[in-house]
Formats: C-alpha cells, sequence, structure tokens
C-alpha cells in the first residue's frame, strides 16, 4: 500500500529539479561594478593659447616663454556607460617654492555648454623629489554621462619644469 500512495514523490522531485535548471541556465550573472583607473600621460596636454612656448616630447612639459600658461587634455574614457569618478591624482615636479601646479578635472554637457568642474588639485608648493603625487577624492559633479566630455585643464607658471608629469582617474561603472 505505501509504494501505491508514494508515486507522486519522484515526478514532484523531477518537476522541481527540472525547474532549477531551466532558471539557472535563463539567468544572467550580475556585472559587479569594479574600479578601473586610465592614465593620462603628458604627450597628451596642448597648450590652450597658441602664443606659449613650450617644451612637451611626450615624457617632459616645461613652459619655454614668460607668464602662467594652461595645457588641456581630452579624457576619453574606455567605455560606453557612464562613468563615476572617485579620485584623481596628479604625478608633477613642481620646481617653483612660490607658484603651484594648478589641476581641474571638467565636465561639460555639449547640448548645453555647461561644465562644471569635478575636482582640483594643487601642487603645494615646491617638490625636491621628481614626481610627487597630489590626490583629490572629493570629486563633484558625477557621474559623467556617456555624450558629455570630460578634460583636464593643468596650469603652471613660466619656467615652471614640471619633469614628467602625468595624471590618474580612478572611476567606476553603475
Amino acid at each position: 500500500m505505501k509504494k501505491v500512495k508514494n508515486w507522486w514523490m519522484p515526478v514532484l522531485f523531477g518537476a522541481l529539479l527540472m525547474a532549477t535548471l531551466v532558471g539557472a541556465a535563463g539567468a544572467r550573472p550580475q556585472a559587479a561594478s569594479r574600479t578601473h583607473m586610465i592614465n593620462v600621460p603628458p604627450s597628451s596636454f596642448v597648450p590652450e593659447d597658441d602664443a606659449v612656448q613650450y617644451t612637451n616630447d611626450g615624457y617632459y612639459l616645461r613652459i619655454d616663454s614668460g607668464g602662467n600658461h594652461c595645457f588641456l587634455a581630452t579624457v576619453r574614457f574606455p567605455t560606453k556607460k557612464e562613468v563615476t569618478v572617485e579620485k584623481v591624482r596628479l604625478y608633477a615636479y613642481d620646481e617653483n617654492a612660490t607658484e603651484d601646479v594648478r589641476l581641474w578635472l571638467m565636465r561639460e554637457n555639449p547640448a548645453t555648454g555647461n561644465e562644471v568642474i569635478m575636482s582640483e588639485v594643487h601642487s603645494l608648493g615646491f617638490s625636491a623629489t621628481d614626481p610627487r603625487s597630489f590626490t583629490d577624492t572629493s570629486i563633484s559633479g558625477n557621474p559623467i554621462k556617456r555624450a558629455w566630455q570630460a578634460y583636464l585643464l593643468m596650469c603652471f607658471d613660466e619656467w615652471e619644469d614640471l619633469g614628467s608629469p602625468g595624471v590618474r582617474i580612478w572611476y567606476h561603472t553603475p
């Protein structure tokens, strides 16, 4: 009598096993958000003003004419998603004790022309080592949407030799 009453147990077990296997096969793994980093080398920076005389041989950046001048570098994130910037680090050799190397990470919405300063880093005076690093983690204006443009603006004083300046940007995607 017992054999007749429990005939449905293997059928129920098979149906549950089949439902589990079909559900697992159709499920997609969730992509975890992780931090990425990009480097912006000295060779990426071009003068903001055509009148400036400068030296940039790919790893060495120096202003050769008088005054305070600025350089621009486009930031291209290697993703088609929006990004959230976590940290910006400037590597620079600052020879001038009274002036700082100043770096801003900017983003612009091309449709409206609105610009936002996302990060600001200063070299904080003379450096005896080449290069020193200066970091900003208090990022504002996140995220950078796909259609927006990001760029770096770096300004420093005449005859200031930055040695091998560079910028690293840490970001993540949703």
